[in-house]
């Protein structure tokens, strides 16, 4: 399996274990955080945070480099982070395709 894209995912990609690495993503992985959320991390951030409730939050922790971006797109699929002039910018994705009218701006902690 790849990465998990919501929480049902995520659940079922880990079976009965508390953490998982995501065999082929180079410091990935995926870990049960208490009883109401599971969280994928690249490195030591957790970048995507799954709720039961359908709530995403996403986070870089002060690392934003392509690798980063690349584990919130590959989990998140109905948004698309991506950077203009050193900056990063979240938008929905309608229909496959990537809207880039009235982007967000990425913050640490955002609720997509």
């Amino acid at each position: 399996m790849s990465i998990p894209t919501n929480y049902q995912e995520a659940l079922s990609f880990l079976g009965s274990r508390d953490s998982r690495v995501v065999r082929g993503k180079k410091a990935t992985k995926v870990v049960k955080e208490g009883t109401n959320s599971v969280a994928l991390y690249y490195h030591r951030t957790p970048v995507v945070t799954w709720y039961p409730d359908g709530r995403i939050v996403l986070r870089s922790g002060g690392h934003h480099t392509v690798t980063t971006k690349r584990r919130m797109n590959q989990a998140v699929p109905d948004v698309a982070v991506w950077q203009r002039n050193f900056e990063w910018w979240v938008t929905p994705i309608h229909e496959g395709r990537c809207c880039q009218e009235n982007p967000l701006p990425f913050q640490d902690g955002m609720v997509v």
